[in-house]
């Protein structure tokens, strides 16, 4: 791994390029246009149409367990800091309204969709702890105002450590292991709520103390796919539960289907993205199967399970978002995303001694895991060239991968063909993630380097009409 490496570098890029702490600041002139229909192989430059700066936040220390996220609607950009939200402007970057939490609370979860749901940008907060902290609450932000609209009352259990939140059809779900709560998007009004042991029909005092649950919105229809955890012996099947995201109601309840003797259903979970894909369960032992994946049908709650196509590479398997892993980060061994009916398998390989760093990406049908597609991407070697995955586009139907700050490469999702190539210039060198929306990506700069705790550019990737 290069994290040292390239903080280094970026620290020598951003010197003095802290800014002030009101983000309004437009950016320059473009200096080129995107064209409407390239060519897949010319590069475009795309014209960056504002970007803002801020210096470090008002608050507690940096706290390492903040989830960051930079989402849209319609009118609006919303993107966090570890203590604040901000809500911009799409057309020219200028700040509408912020949200500051107070001292000792922090952004704990953000939903793993980029699009806002209900003019509601919906964050999880808690409190930042000497030895454990908390994530506790959900809060609602109006896109048209750039103001709290809301704020559940504090959920207690559950600690810092996987937290789920997403908000989709007029819904937000939040999760915090051992509790299941739904809200009105709009309004925060709780709408439903189930502990996890009762979801799980855990049995016995025993089973129902420990008992855990790990969940997300399945992406074909609003159904919220249950994985209880820790609610049994380990050598039992575990049981998989899909509820209507409004009412809460059981549908189906299903077993997974892979063997509890040959792998512990302990701290699984769905896919943040979509909850059809059950975490894989990795056994280095098995050199026939030392991966499996397991895939529930959302509606019927039909099982299957199948070898990962990309098995036996060194490193953990994350569960990606739209952009990266959960956490915002680039430097993940393997990544797996999910778009539609296909299953990415992303492995970022960086190597110091040699300076041989590429990416390669197979891509599989997702509820039979037969292979589709092989793509791999390899950096030029310069100091700044290093290849970094972007993550899907808003429709799902692109991956992009970059280079350092600059190239970038857009991939079908059914082919794995190049479509386009663009060309981005963030001031932040570094990009934390980027956030591809229609016609446009937002790209996020690392927090912690220099006096620039946070940071957006927003480029526009269409052509204007006429």
């Amino acid at each position: 791994m290069k994290r040292a490496t390239l903080i280094a570098a970026a620290l020598a890029l951003l010197a003095g390029c802290g800014g002030s702490e009101e983000p309004s600041k437009k950016g320059g002139a473009p200096a080129a246009k995107a064209t409407a229909t390239p060519d897949p192989d010319t590069i475009v430059r795309w014209p960056r149409f504002w970007a803002v700066r801020e210096g470090a936040e008002t608050g507690a220390e940096d706290n390492l367990d903040t989830r960051y996220m930079a989402g849209y609607d319609e009118n609006a950009v919303v993107y966090n800091g570890q203590d604040v939200v901000r809500v911009l402007a799409k057309k020219d970057g200028r700040q509408i309204g912020r949200v500051l939490l107070p001292r000792d609370r922090f952004v704990c979860a953000t939903p793993p969709r980029r699009e806002i749901d209900a003019g509601v940008a919906v964050f999880g907060v808690g409190t930042i702890g000497r030895d454990e902290g908390t994530c506790d609450q959900v809060i609602g932000v109006s896109t048209s105002t750039g103001k709290k609209v809301w704020s559940s009352p504090k959920i207690p259990g559950g600690g810092i450590v996987d937290p789920l939140l997403d908000a989709r059809d007029g819904v937000t779900m939040f999760s915090n292991t051992t509790t299941l709560v739904a809200f009105d998007t709009a309004t925060g009004k709780q709408l439903w709520r189930r502990g996890a042991a009762k979801i799980a029909h855990a049995r016995g005092r025993f089973d129902r103390s420990r008992c855990e649950i790990g969940s997300a919105l399945a992406a074909d229809r609003p159904v919220i796919v249950v994985y209880p955890s820790s609610c049994a012996s380990s050598f039992d099947p575990t049981e998989l539960y899909g509820l209507d995201l409004k009412t809460g109601k059981e549908l189906w309840a299903t077993e997974d289907p892979r063997d509890p003797e040959l792998y512990s259903p302990y701290n699984l979970v769905p896919h943040p993205l979509d909850g059809r894909l059950l975490g894989v369960i990795a056994n280095r032992d098995d050199r026939k199967a030392p991966d499996q994946a397991a895939v529930v049908d959302s509606e019927a709650g039909a099982t299957s399970r199948y070898r990962m196509p990309a098995d036996g590479q060194e490193g953990e398997d994350s569960l990606c978002t739209d952009f990266a892993t959960e956490e915002g980060l680039q430097w993940s061994d393997v990544c797996i995303f999910v778009a539609g009916s296909h299953l990415l398998h992303v492995q970022l390989v960086q190597s110091v001694p040699d300076n041989e760093d590429y990416i390669e990406i197979v891509a599989a049908e997702l509820t039979s895991g037969v292979e589709e597609w092989r793509f791999r991407w390899d950096g030029d070697g310069s100091p700044y060239g290093h290849p970094a995955f972007l993550g899907l586009n808003a429709a799902r139907d692109e991956f992009w991968v970059g280079e350092g700050n600059q190239e970038v490469e857009r991939l079908s999702v059914e082919t794995g063909k190049r479509v386009g190539r663009g060309q981005l210039r963030p001031g932040t060198e570094l990009p934390r993630f980027a956030t591809v929306g229609p016609d446009f990506v937002l790209v996020r700069g690392v927090s912690g380097i220099s006096d620039v705790k946070s940071g957006l550019d927003y480029y526009v990737t269409k052509a204007p009409s006429g």
